[in-house]
C-alpha cells in the first residue's frame, strides 16, 4: 500500500483530537450541500415535467390545422383522413394522432351563466390524461353509432355554476354569418381538474360529432389534428421532421410555440437551480478547506517528523488530500441518503402541499434522473478536491525543526 494512503487511513477521523468536531462539521456541510442540490434539481425537474405533462396532455405536443386558424375558436375544417396522417402514425417518434373540434358557447342555468369552450374528442383520442384529471364521474361515452349528449366540466365551472354529475345543463351557441342561435342540452357525466387555470376556467369535454353538426361540417372534417410524440426533449427537432410530412397548406406548431409564456417561465427555473448549486458547492468547499487547515495545524508536529525522516512534501500533501477526500466521500454518502430519502418521501406521500391556484400543482413534485445525480456527486467531489490543492501547499513552508518543537 502507498505510504500516503496508509498514513491517511491510520489518521482515521481524528477521534479524541480537538479537530474531531471540525471534521464532523465539514462532513455535515458536504452532506447538507449535496442534499440541498439533489432536492433542488429533483423538485425543479419534477415541476417542469408535471407542468409539461399537463400542457401536452390536454393539447398534445403538435397541432396541425388550417393556415387561417384564428383565435375566435370558430375554425375552418380540415380533412381527418388524408394520407399524411397515416404517414405520421407510422413515424417511430409518434405515439398517436387525434382529431378534435372546439366551439365557444355559454352555459346557462336558472341562476348563472358562464362562458365555455367545448372541446370535442372522438374515438381516436387518447383519454389517458383526461381520465387522470377526473375528480368525479367519467368522461363522455364515445360510441360508434350515435353522438353522445354527455359533457365533462371542470371543477371550477361546476362549482361556480353549482352543478354536479347527473344534472342537465343548457349550452347556447352563437353562430356566425347571421345564423340562428343553437341550443343544446347535455348531461354532466364527469368533473375534472387539471390544475391549470387556463384550462379549468375555459374548457369542457364533449363528443366531437356534436360540434361537427353545429358547424355543419362533413363527417370526415375536424378543426385540427393533435400529434403526441415519445420524447418531449426532442420536440423542436421532431416537429421540424414531421412538418415536412404535412402538406404546406396546413399549419404545424409545437407546444413551445403554442404556449411560449409558460415554457419561457419554466426555463427561468434553471437559473434559480444554477444559483443554488453554485452556493451549495461553495459552502461544501469552504468547510472542507477549513477542516483541512485544522487538520494540518493539529498535525504540524507529525509533518515535521515525517520531513525529518525524509518524506517529500508531495507525499505529505497526499496524506491530507487522501484524508480530505475520504471526508468528502462520507459527506456525499450521507447527503445522497438524506436528499434522496426526503425526495422519495415527498414523492410518495405528498407531505408538502402547494396552492394549485399559484403553482398549478397540489403538492411539491420530485423526480430526478440518474445522470444529474452522478453529475452532482462527481462535480462536487472534483471541485472540492481541486480547491484543497491550494491550502495543502502550505505544508511546503513548514520547517521540520520548528514543527517538531510545535505543541
Amino acid at each position: 500500500m502507498q505510504f500516503p494512503l496508509f498514513t491517511a487511513r491510520r489518521l482515521a477521523l481524528g477521534r479524541g483530537s480537538f479537530s474531531a468536531l471540525i471534521i464532523r462539521l465539514g462532513i455535515a456541510a458536504v452532506s447538507v450541500s449535496i442534499a440541498v442540490m439533489i432536492l433542488a434539481i429533483g423538485i425543479m425537474q419534477g415541476y417542469k415535467r408535471e407542468i409539461t405533462n399537463k400542457i401536452t396532455g390536454f393539447n398534445a405536443h403538435l397541432l396541425i390545422n388550417a393556415m387561417d386558424f384564428n383565435e375566435s375558436f370558430e375554425a375552418h375544417p380540415i380533412p381527418n383522413n388524408e394520407p399524411y396522417r397515416e404517414l405520421l402514425n407510422q413515424n417511430p417518434e409518434v405515439l398517436n394522432t387525434q382529431g378534435f373540434i372546439q366551439k365557444a358557447g355559454i352555459i346557462k342555468t336558472d341562476e348563472f351563466i358562464e362562458g365555455i369552450i367545448l372541446k370535442g374528442i372522438g374515438p381516436d383520442y387518447d383519454e389517458h390524461f383526461l381520465e387522470q384529471t377526473l375528480v368525479k364521474g367519467r368522461l363522455p361515452v364515445l360510441s360508434d353509432s350515435i353522438a353522445s349528449n354527455e359533457v365533462a366540466l371542470s371543477r371550477y365551472t361546476a362549482n361556480k355554476l353549482k352543478l354536479d354529475t347527473g344534472q342537465k345543463v343548457t349550452v347556447i351557441f352563437i353562430q356566425q354569418d347571421k345564423q340562428p342561435v343553437r341550443i343544446r342540452r347535455y348531461t354532466i357525466t364527469g368533473i375534472f381538474e387539471t390544475g391549470l387555470d387556463n384550462y379549468d376556467k375555459t374548457y369542457g369535454i364533449v363528443d366531437l360529432r356534436q360540434l361537427r353538426r353545429l358547424y355543419g361540417w362533413k363527417d370526415n372534417e375536424v378543426e385540427g389534428i393533435e400529434v403526441r410524440i415519445k420524447d418531449f426533449s426532442r420536440i423542436d427537432e421532431v416537429s421540424t421532421n414531421l412538418a415536412a410530412i404535412v402538406p404546406p397548406v396546413y399549419n404545424v406548431r409545437n407546444a413551445r410555440e403554442l404556449r411560449p409564456q409558460i415554457f419561457d417561465w419554466l426555463s427561468l427555473l434553471d437559473t434559480n437551480v444554477v444559483i443554488i448549486l453554485t452556493l451549495m458547492i461553495l459552502v461544501a468547499a469552504i468547510n472542507i478547506v477549513t477542516a483541512l487547515l485544522i487538520l494540518i495545524l493539529e498535525r504540524t508536529n507529525m509533518i515535521g517528523i515525517l520531513k525529518a525522516l525524509g518524506s517529500r512534501d508531495k507525499q505529505i500533501r497526499q496524506i491530507f488530500i487522501w484524508k480530505a477526500g475520504y471526508l468528502i466521500l462520507l459527506g456525499l454518502l450521507y447527503g445522497n441518503i438524506a436528499g434522496l430519502g426526503l425526495g422519495l418521501i415527498q414523492k410518495y406521500t405528498g407531505l408538502i402541499t402547494l396552492d394549485p391556484a399559484s403553482y398549478y400543482l397540489k403538492q411539491v413534485p420530485f423526480d430526478i434522473d440518474l445522470l444529474p445525480m452522478l453529475a452532482i456527486n462527481a462535480g462536487t467531489f472534483l471541485f472540492c478536491l481541486l480547491v484543497l490543492l491550494l491550502p495543502a501547499r502550505i505544508i511546503s513552508g513548514i520547517s521540520p525543526v520548528k514543527a517538531i518543537k510545535f505543541d
